[in-house]
């Protein structure tokens, strides 16, 4: 039904000015790349099905660090990143599409480590204020704003040394490997996908959940109006048709 679906594009697509340029990455369940093969992933199967939608392209360019693709964008360097959750108003240079699924970030922690019970947490730990009282390292995604739980808590973890940055969620699932901490706050779906594939189990702690709706972020310098509307409507003819709910649905995030 769904390949059924995406045969429709020929009807709509009249193709972007341009091939759309975005940078390889690796980032479970979302989007996922190995060298010399084909990405796989939730985000890459609504992007492949945008693309057949409106007959544009995409141009995979060399991985950025993570805070610099953002800078990239604004500079048309780059024309398209995944799962920006939309600011009003938008950074200067930038531009949303309607979004096309929800993030949740959340607090997990360590259970299990390659079959090894670890003592549970969530009978001492209900808060960030708990987990500043008992001074509990956390791990923390190197983003702002995480959301409205865990933002009040965020300067006096950091001034008690409790918080330790991580990059990117492969990373902080290395640390929680390592035992850097037993706490992590993150993206929950990736943070499962990624430890799962550890042989670690994780918990989903009662406090610090956000949910928030993500979008495509486009390069007002180098996405004309004309190609990010061609993009936006096509989006919301896959949502109404059932496409991206269907793609949502078999990764369990529908």
């Amino acid at each position: 039904m769904l390949l059924l679906l995406l045969g429709m594009s020929a009807a709509w697509g009249v193709g972007c000015r341009q091939a759309l340029r975005i940078t390889r990455a690796s980032w479970p369940p979302y989007l996922v790349y190995q060298e010399g093969g084909p990405h796989s992933g939730m985000d890459f199967e609504i992007l492949q099905a945008l693309m057949n939608e409106t007959g544009c392209r995409l141009q995979w360019v060399d991985p950025l660090p993570r805070r610099r693709r953002v800078l990239q964008l604004q500079e048309g360097e780059i024309d398209l990143i995944l799962a920006a959750t939309p600011r009003h108003p938008p950074a200067p240079g930038v531009r949303y599409t309607r979004t096309y699924r929800d993030e949740l970030l959340g607090v997990l922690a360590l259970r299990s480590l390659q079959g090894r019970e670890l003592p549970a947490l969530a009978a001492r730990l209900s808060s960030f204020e708990d987990v500043l009282r008992t001074r509990t390292p956390l791990l923390v995604l190197n983003a702002g704003r995480l959301g409205p739980d865990f933002e009040p808590w965020r300067a006096p973890l950091r001034e008690a040394g409790l918080l330790e940055p991580f990059e990117t969620h492969g990373k902080g699932v290395a640390m929680l490997q390592r035992q850097r901490a037993r706490l992590i706050l993150g993206d929950v779906a990736s943070l499962l996908d990624l430890a799962r594939q550890q042989d670690m189990v994780l918990q989903l702690m009662p406090f610090g959940m956000v949910r928030a709706p993500v979008a495509f972020m486009l390069s007002e310098k180098s996405v004309s109006e004309a190609d990010a509307q061609l993009l936006d409507q096509a989006l919301g003819r896959l949502e109404a048709r059932g496409v991206l709910r269907e793609i949502r649905r078999r990764y369990g995030l529908d």
